[in-house]
């Protein structure tokens, strides 16, 4: 399995780049979806592939986790506390 740490390490195997990181008609949890069906491009742990499609993996977790959406976890827990609008 594909963990958190590795997500956030880009050594997931999960590719850097995935098509519906740049379509508009998607949600963070469709685009997840799409990238965790996709084969992976090397195992875990293995290889260095820096992109944003592990980062839509980890937002999602963090989105199941707490039980609310992207934008309001990062209202809430990034932008808030540092001031940002």
């Amino acid at each position: 399995g594909i963990t958190l740490r590795q997500l956030f390490a880009h050594t997931s195997g999960i590719a850097g780049q995935h098509p519906c990181l740049n379509r508009r008609d998607t949600t963070l949890g469709g685009c997840a979806l799409e990238i965790a069906n996709a084969p992976p491009k090397s195992e875990p742990g293995v290889a260095f592939r820096y992109g944003g499609a592990s980062m839509q993996l980890a937002g999602r977790m963090a989105e199941i986790a707490s039980g609310k959406d992207w934008n309001s976890l990062f209202r809430e827990k990034i932008a808030a506390p540092l001031g940002l609008e």
